[in-house]
């Protein structure tokens, strides 16, 4: 049995693992990218943490068949890589250079697209034979496999999705040198982006303010202990299900105590993970069923603006007999819902109407613009100016404070 080496080589971090030749993985351990001096320090590194590997564990390298390197950026066939942004590197052959330091032949290619072949041949795109991968990590990647074969574009970079122009508007441009492109606002370092945006934009209270290093793990940690100031929830084609007054009753929560801890700097809510702050639901005709009550809800609860077009307007639900002999069953309107407080039928034939119609172009839905959301963004910065965020931890208390003599 003869083993080989796969490197995913990424913005923050070298990801190696030691696979044998049937693809099946027996150990893997990553390194840190060190991408000062333009990146002149990381093939040696992996060079170097490959060979203590194999001294550490004995194998000679008579067994090792060779290595395999994705890399963030665009890869020829040769091994020549065509400038990695995120890296700093320029134009060399990344293959040839890394069989030097290593004495092991090395494939080379566009990290996403290894990525891609390694799914279709293992994960998920097993038995496919067209396949569209992407990586979603410090930048934004796609693989195209079109029937069985990884489409590399002119110059290796046929699916570099990460570099489409998402937002023409954009001032800021991306590493690539164009403005607005997917990278710029899916990716990790975009995520991290955003958020500076954001804070720099506003003086509301948030525990990302604390932080010296954001990171976008930081980010998604904080959202998740419930430091987010404002809401936006897309009910959009919701066909329907019973997790409505689940979500209604979550969003109605009021904070009645505050908790703190020596260790951190937020504030926590009881109850648990609530939002104080704005919110803002989106809508559309596939809005139905449970997605006609959802918004039916939102509104009759005063929860906060609903933005898009009239729901679908169907929320009888249906029952019916076994089946009969020929596999045929009977339809029977069987149960709904009616107004708590007026005892008057709701939603059924006519839906659920927005406070802000706008309805999106499918022109430029198809381009990528969601004017419904952006108008959702648009109303949802406006209200946070007015945002009463949560008191903040009261200074110690004194001697003084509890009556007591110093």
């Amino acid at each position: 049995m003869k083993y080989g080496f796969g490197i995913d080589l990424g913005g923050t971090t070298v990801k190696i693992a030691y696979f044998n030749e049937a693809g099946k993985m027996l150990e893997k351990w990553e390194i840190p990218t060190d991408t000062s001096e333009n990146g002149i320090r990381i093939l040696p590194d992996i060079a170097a943490s490959v060979r203590a590997f194999l001294t550490e564990r004995k194998i000679a390298d008579s067994d090792i068949l060779g290595l395999g390197i994705g890399v963030p950026g665009p890869v020829n066939a040769k091994g020549v890589v065509n400038r990695c942004i995120n890296l700093g590197w320029d134009v060399f052959n990344i293959a040839q250079k890394l069989t030097e330091l290593t004495g092991f032949p090395v494939k080379a290619g566009n990290d996403a697209n290894v990525a891609a072949l390694g799914e279709f041949w293992k994960g998920g795109g097993q038995g496919c034979d067209n396949m569209v991968f992407v990586t979603l990590g410090t930048g934004v990647g796609g693989g195209i496999v079109v029937e069985g074969k990884l489409l590399h574009g002119a110059h290796g970079s046929g699916a570099e999705i990460g570099h489409l122009v998402l937002n023409r508007d954009e001032t800021v441009p991306c590493n690539c040198g164009k403005r607005g492109c997917v990278e710029q606002y899916c990716s990790a370092t975009g995520i991290v982006r955003l958020a500076k945006r954001h804070l720099d934009s506003t003086d509301a209270p948030s525990s990302l303010r604390t932080l010296k290093n954001l990171t976008c793990k930081d980010i998604f940690d904080a959202g998740k202990a419930g430091d987010k100031e404002a809401l936006i929830i897309d009910d959009r084609a919701n066909g329907g299900g019973n997790v409505s007054p689940m979500i209604i009753e979550r969003l109605l929560r009021r904070p009645y105590r505050l908790t703190m801890s020596r260790t951190s700097t937020k504030v926590g809510t009881i109850p648990d993970a609530t939002l104080v702050g704005p919110k803002v639901l989106l809508i559309n005709k596939y809005s139905a069923s449970d997605g006609d009550l959802f918004p039916w809800s939102f509104k009759a609860n005063k929860i906060g603006k609903v933005i898009g077009t009239r729901t679908w307007g169907g929320i009888v639900g249906i029952s019916g007999p076994l089946p009969y002999m020929d596999d045929t069953d009977v339809r029977v309107p069987f149960f709904t819902n009616f107004d708590a407080k007026t005892g008057q039928w709701i939603v059924e034939n006519h839906g659920v109407d927005p406070d802000i119609l706008i309805d999106n172009d499918p022109i430029k839905e198809q381009m990528g613009e969601d004017q419904q959301l952006n108008k959702a963004i648009e109303v949802i910065m406006q209200e946070l100016k007015d945002r009463k965020p949560l008191p903040k931890v009261p200074a110690p208390r004194t001697f003084k404070d509890l009556g007591l003599k110093q």
